[in-house]
């Protein structure tokens, strides 16, 4: 069996998705610099991240930390009712 097919997703979107996910983890519980964050997930820089965040899922990192969650833009998958929800 192939990824795509036991996964429903390239690996690509996999692995893009799950690091916006562990991004949105690290914002919400620690106080670490975006910069870092980026590095630790996998991205090369935070304007990497932030143009990944705001891309799937239409809210940068930096307004998903300041608590933006209730001003999303509209995104390719439903809307979040939670700011969890918002990086599963």
């Amino acid at each position: 069996m192939k990824f795509r097919e036991i996964i429903g997703e390239p690996p690509q979107s996999y692995v893009q998705r799950r690091r916006i996910t562990l991004a949105a983890q690290l914002l919400e519980q620690t106080d670490l610099r975006l910069a870092e964050i980026a590095e630790r997930v996998g991205f090369k820089s935070e304007f990497s991240l932030s143009r990944a965040s705001k891309a799937e899922r239409g809210l940068s990192p930096a307004a998903f930390r300041s608590g933006a969650s209730g001003k999303l833009l509209s995104s390719r998958r439903s809307r979040p009712k939670s700011k969890m929800e918002f990086y599963r």
